[in-house]
């Protein structure tokens, strides 16, 4: 590193390696050659007293976040308030590139290890400070221990330089449906976050990524639909799966009750254990030597205190009403309609796959959140009524669509209903018409069909009870 100024003592880098409404910039102490990262406001914002007392509360909450994520060293300011932040410099091998160099070799990460990896980071989610972060966020050290860097969510969602913009980064990914929704937290989001986690670290790719998605196609699939259940790409014992439905149910209330629940299916694992299963050791940059820095200019700030932290409210319970959505009982989303739920989209090829593995069929690695076709009017039946439902009728399918209308996705397939037509098969609603080319699909559109074919799904429909 080729530092420029000196920061309470500390050495600091001119550019910082991360800009928002905090600055990050890397630095280094001087008499020890210890790496460290240094926080500042960003210098649009210093002296804006709103975004200084958002930068106090962000003090306080990084010196509030536990062994998992960087201990707070020093903080630095003038009279009582902060100006910087002084943390450790985590190292060692993400996540992400994990998984990577794992792909390459042509291996796995051992399930125990998996879940132990996970184990070490629900601390970090049960403390009063609200965080979030990705897989490129995590890092095994060289001793072998889990730490993490997260970002505050209070100062994510209010990231501002110049003009205000929310904007979507790779923590995004690790976030429940409801946040997505702009819903909010509930007391159960961190599961659904570890739990997508241990899908990634398990499968080795995210539950709802596809290849060739934009993040925005990636999170729309992340709010209408499940996962593909995760035996279809690797062999776990049935506790696991069991607990990744529940971990990653889009309805909060379907996940556990309570983190002491969560954490009673996931086993420890030593430090020596995890460095084992690297692929790769992970390792520590060597220290660099520094030229004469005695002539750098110093900005003269003095240590301060930690600013006292004040938690925010608390999330709502588990059980508390979300959103628009209702769940079914096989955890898609639904939407009322009279004394109907109706399944907000037709049921996906990579959801279909929860119904063939309980009937201990064939799995497909490669089915994905496009509607299941090529499905027998028995078949989907059959999954209707494995999941507690039914196929609507054409009356009902009519009522719903219209009377919900853009709510619902249709027109991606025809879908099959439960009315007979009268020169054999059964009803098919809403489709495009195979023979014309420049068609559009209508909600008017109505046909018949005797056997499965490329362009009909399905969807379902449950009473109110």
């Amino acid at each position: 590193m080729r530092p420029t100024r000196i920061v309470g003592g500390y050495l600091v880098e001119r550019d910082p390696f991360e800009m928002g409404t905090i600055a990050s910039f890397r630095g280094v102490d001087p008499n020890t050659l210890e790496r460290v990262i240094v926080e500042e406001p960003h210098p649009y914002i210093e002296g804006n007293i709103y975004f200084m007392d958002l930068f106090q509360q962000a003090a306080a909450e990084f010196s509030a976040l536990g062994p998992v994520a960087p201990r707070v060293l020093r903080m630095f300011g003038r009279g009582s308030v902060v100006h910087a932040i002084v943390r450790e410099h985590v190292e060692g091998l993400s996540l992400d590139r994990m998984l990577v160099q794992l792909r390459a070799q042509g291996e796995q990460l051992p399930i125990a290890v998996a879940c132990a990896i996970v184990r070490e980071l629900v601390e970090l989610l049960r403390r009063p400070v609200r965080v979030q972060f990705g897989m490129s966020d995590v890092v095994i050290t060289p001793e072998g221990h889990v730490r993490v860097s997260p970002d505050l969510v209070e100062l994510q969602a209010r990231q501002v330089v110049g003009a205000a913009v929310h904007f979507i980064d790779v923590a995004a990914a690790y976030q429940p449906p409801e946040v997505i929704r702009g819903v909010g937290r509930t007391a159960t989001s961190g599961m659904y976050t570890l739990g997508a986690m241990l899908y990634e670290l398990l499968a080795n790719r995210h539950p709802h990524a596809r290849s060739g998605d934009t993040m925005f196609e990636m999170l729309s699939r992340m709010q209408t639909s499940l996962p593909p259940p995760i035996q279809a790409f690797r062999d776990v014992p049935p506790h696991i799966a069991a607990f990744l439905d529940r971990a990653l149910a889009g309805d909060p209330r379907r996940r556990f009750k309570r983190w002491e629940d969560f954490l009673a299916e996931l086993p420890t694992a030593s430090p020596t254990q995890i460095l084992e299963a690297m692929p790769l050791p992970p390792e520590r940059e060597p220290p660099e030597a520094l030229e004469d820095w005695h002539h750098l200019p110093d900005q003269h700030l003095d240590p301060v205190e930690v600013p006292p932290y004040v938690p925010a409210e608390p999330p709502p319970p588990y059980h508390a009403a979300m959103d628009e959505f209702d769940y079914g009982d096989d955890g898609r989303p639904m939407l009322a309609c009279g004394a109907l739920l109706v399944d907000a989209r037709p049921v996906t090829a990579a959801e279909y796959q929860r119904f063939v593995l309980a009937i201990r069929g064939r799995l497909d690695p490669e089915a994905d959140d496009a509607p299941a076709t090529r499905i027998s009017q028995r078949d989907a039946a059959r999954y209707a009524g494995w999941a507690g439902k039914r196929l609507p009728t054409e009356a009902e399918w009519t009522v719903v669509t219209r009377a919900l209308g853009r709510r619902l996705q249709t027109g991606e397939v025809w879908e099959w209903t439960s009315t007979p037509f009268d020169q054999g098969g059964f009803v098919v609603c809403g489709g495009r018409w195979r023979n014309v080319e420049d068609s559009q699909p209508e909600l008017a559109n109505r046909s018949y069909e005797l056997e499965p074919a490329d362009d009909v799904g399905f969807r379902c429909v449950q009473d109110i009870r």
